[in-house]
């Protein structure tokens, strides 16, 4: 059998996305969480058509500031079906820190997690709150199709 060739992370979602077995436990204190590969690939899909709907493209940075949870998964993968550039920064920084690297980096977003200090500094970008990203798309497979024919989220409707 000839090994399948796969040069970046993205070449690895099919495969990743089409997987039925668990991939992320996450406990948030109160209960456990578990999610499989194909829930994960469906919510970074969804995920990804926001962020084309949103006008984030191809190019452009994002900013991490989250601590570990199921949602930063589905952003990173989101991010980087549509070839968007992800910069994680440590969730126990400074809100002032975050400011200055989204400045320079010219953040279109900004993704926080819930144990981040208190934004206390004004950010050009939007920000979005991650533990607030829906697992999902409810839009039927066709209307996807044409959102993601402009972006390199089309590799989301891979039939193969």
């Amino acid at each position: 059998m000839k090994p399948v060739a796969r040069d970046t992370l993205v070449d690895f979602f099919h495969d990743l996305a089409r997987a039925t077995r668990e991939f992320l436990v996450y406990d948030d204190g109160f209960r456990t969480h578990r999610y499989s590969y194909a829930q994960v690939g469906r919510a970074a899909c969804g995920f990804a058509v926001r962020l084309a709907e949103a006008g984030v493209r191809k190019g452009d940075k994002v900013v991490f500031w989250s601590e570990n949870r199921p949602e930063w998964i589905i952003a990173f993968w989101g991010c980087l079906l549509n070839g968007i550039v992800v910069v994680p920064i440590d969730y126990r920084t400074s809100p002032d820190f975050l400011a200055r690297v989204s400045r320079i980096v010219g953040a279109k977003l900004v993704l926080t997690g819930r144990d981040v200090p208190t934004m206390n500094v004004a950010l050009d970008p939007p920000v979005w709150a991650l533990h607030g990203l829906e697992w999902g798309t409810n839009r039927p497979a066709t209307q996807l199709a044409d959102i993601h024919s402009a972006t390199r989220a089309r590799v989301c409707l891979d039939p193969s």
